[in-house]
């Protein structure tokens, strides 16, 4: 079930209840906020996610967020499902060879 998000403020925490997404995709910036603080909360949830950033490949992400993928906007509806469905392999979410 997609969260439909307008703005990262609040505490991503926040969201708790609303379990059964598979994978997310964080918009780096939302109204001028970077989405640093939801990413955190995601890895603590072991849930996986890629960035979508017009900024470039350039982007620097905190630590431990360098593996994430990052896709630049515009992206192509090809190379988005090709990141989604990497996220979504048990062998891409475990860091194991396939």
């Amino acid at each position: 079930m997609p969260i439909p998000s307008r703005s990262p403020r609040g505490s991503p925490e926040d969201h708790r209840s609303r379990e059964g997404f598979d994978v997310a995709i964080l918009d780096v910036n939302v109204a001028g906020t970077r989405v640093w603080s939801v990413a955190h909360a995601l890895l603590r949830r072991h849930v996986p996610f890629l960035f979508l950033s017009a900024c470039g490949r350039q982007l620097q992400r905190p630590d431990g967020m360098q593996g994430a993928p990052l896709l630049d906007k515009p992206v192509a509806i090809d190379e988005l499902e090709c990141a989604l469905v990497g996220l979504t392999l048990p062998a891409a979410r475990s860091g194991e060879p396939d």
